[in-house]
């Protein structure tokens, strides 16, 4: 016996998927209004870094931009 036949297929319309999509403001690798930064670093650095941060309390974000701000203060 046969299997009844599927109706073709076709692409939903617009009015179909507008209540689905959700714009957002910010792009793929963005997060919190922010922009990535992003680069290697030797794996030794990285372990001293993040402990170093971790150890005063400091995010590594908190870290670098604290650094750069007594980078500037000292070289300007």
């Amino acid at each position: 016996m046969a299997s009844p036949k599927r109706p073709p297929r076709t692409a939903p319309t617009i009015e179909q998927t507008a209540s689905a999509v959700q714009a957002t403001s910010r792009g793929a690798r963005e997060s919190k209004g922010g922009k990535a930064m992003n680069f290697n670093v030797d794996p030794e650095f990285f372990t001293e870094y993040k402990s170093f941060a971790s150890m005063n309390n400091l995010s590594m974000k908190q870290l670098l931009e604290n650094s750069f701000m007594e980078y500037k203060r000292n070289h300007s």
